[in-house]
């Protein structure tokens, strides 16, 4: 704890970043009976926290849970594709970084990878994607992938008028799961690049966030303005003539009684 809060505090960006690596608590899609002989299914998350000052948390929820505006802070995505019939199943398309180009091919991936996802966003403060397996347990899309993965996203307010948002990340080997598997996603340079990622992508998404609130709420300032302006210089009627005003005759007064 002492060292996520002085992160918390050296950190410009209001960004944490911390890996987990644990054996699955709990039955992943990926995991299957087996012999107690065998290894347990392994799954393991990295996650990252930024707080974002300024823009309501339902906003955020919502902002990110609009998948296809996911390459905007996500530029590692080629595309997201979301069925018109079934929107909350997606097609993801991405290019493998160069960094992990090789971790990659070790655990079945190619270049570029294409996979189906299925999101439950029911409302804030979570919101879970985990990947679509087939008949057989494969990742749909990448039948030879290494593990399957799987996030969540957490938008909760830390503070009044700051929001935190927590990414996770995980990823579950199948049963058996190698030695040399867990080996190499613990290592300090695949952590290293998964986490950078993460936090690029949660700061990309900040600056957009608070550009359009700040925008939005410049227009609505800007709109009451003018419609102040607009109710003292008085409201046109339906016939033409101004409320709040004695309409205006150039005839001339009469100056006496008139017989």
């Amino acid at each position: 704890m002492r060292l996520a809060a002085l992160l918390h505090v050296l950190l410009p960006a209001r960004v944490i970043a911390f890996a987990t690596l644990r054996p699955a608590h709990a039955p992943s899609p990926a995991c299957r009976p087996r012999p107690r002989s065998l290894p347990l299914c392994w799954t393991g998350e990295t996650s990252a926290t930024i707080e974002i000052a300024g823009v309501p948390v339902s906003r955020l929820y919502e902002s990110y849970a609009d998948l296809r505006r996911m390459t905007e802070w996500s530029p590692l995505l080629d595309s997201v594709s979301v069925d018109p019939d079934r929107p909350s199943r997606s097609v993801w398309v991405m290019t493998v970084p160069r960094a992990l180009k090789v971790p990659a091919r070790l655990l079945g991936y190619t270049t570029t990878l294409s996979w189906q996802a299925e999101l439950a966003a029911p409302r804030p403060p979570l919101m879970t994607w985990t990947s679509v397996l087939d008949e057989q347990g494969k990742l749909e899309g990448i039948p030879n992938a290494g593990f399957v993965p799987s996030g969540a996203i957490e938008v909760v307010e830390s503070r009044p008028g700051v929001a935190a948002m927590t990414l996770t990340l995980r990823y579950a080997l199948p049963d058996p799961a190698a030695g040399w598997q867990v080996a190499l996603i613990q290592s300090a340079p695949v952590q290293f690049v998964l986490s950078s990622r993460i936090e690029a992508g949660l700061r990309r998404f900040s600056r957009a966030m608070r550009r359009e609130w700040e925008e939005e709420q410049a227009a609505h300032r800007a709109a009451d303005r003018a419609s102040g302006r607009h109710e003292e210089a008085g409201v046109h009627s339906e016939d033409g003539h101004t409320e709040g005003r004695q309409p205006s005759t150039d005839l001339p007064q009469p100056s006496g009684t008139v017989l």
